[in-house]
């Protein structure tokens, strides 16, 4: 029986968020496009430096370490975008069966399992903020791709979105100030008229998620581990 060291199995999966850029960008043709993994990270700092301001210690240490691994089952399954055309249900129960094959990964599995789920359910002050944080880091790419004037789109509908989700968060105000920095040139080019995939466009992800979660299931439950 091949025998595999857990931590391969987490370099892979990590490995996979470090090449995969986010769908939004990847739609938008933007140069250089952030990925999962990119994203992550940079949510976490953000965590650092705004949650001390707004929780208490505890909860405050908490979220940018719910932020730094909030994706990582989208190596298993991509970055759904509403856009995209999937249904809140199809992506809950995908995540949700991404979320249990990653609890089978020795030693690493279970903090991965608490840590994805409570950011998932929002139902603790760290989960909640942090769901904050992740619509703020979105605008914060948002504009840096604008200044960088590396989308031939306008990142109107970005800032709108994380807006209105923003409007009764401690993070509004800085959400504002972000958006303030916008450069006027940006705003005038066209949006991004996107298209829900194909039915059968969308039976494929559906299928490839699937399959990737029962590959890494056979690999969890057949093969032994090197602690």
């Amino acid at each position: 029986m091949t025998v595999i060291h857990p931590g391969k199995i987490i370099h892979d999966l990590e490995g996979i968020l470090r090449r995969t850029v986010r769908s939004g960008w990847k739609d938008h043709g933007v140069l250089g496009g952030e990925t999962i993994y990119a994203h992550e990270k940079d949510a976490a700092n953000m965590a650092s430096f705004l949650a001390c301001k707004h929780l208490a210690p505890k909860e405050a240490r908490r979220v940018p370490v719910l932020m730094g691994v909030h994706d990582h089952h989208e190596a298993l399954i991509s970055d759904f975008t509403p856009a995209m055309g999937f249904s809140p249900e199809e992506k809950k129960d995908l995540t949700r069966d991404a979320i249990d094959v990653i609890r089978l990964i020795p030693h690493r599995g279970p903090f991965l399992y608490d840590a994805l789920m409570e950011f998932e359910e929002g139902t603790t002050p760290a989960a909640l903020f942090g769901q904050g944080i992740d619509r703020l880091q979105m605008a914060k790419e948002a504009l840096r791709i604008e200044q960088g004037n590396r989308c031939a789109y306008n990142m109107g509908p970005y800032f709108a979105y994380a807006g209105i989700k923003l409007a009764n968060s401690p993070l509004h105000e800085t959400f504002l100030a972000i958006e303030k920095k916008r450069p006027s040139r940006a705003k005038d080019k066209p949006v991004l008229k996107r298209q829900p995939l194909s039915p059968e466009a969308r039976k494929a992800v559906l299928a490839q998620a699937r399959q990737n979660i029962e590959t890494l299931r056979r690999k969890l439950t057949v093969r032994d581990f090197n602690a």
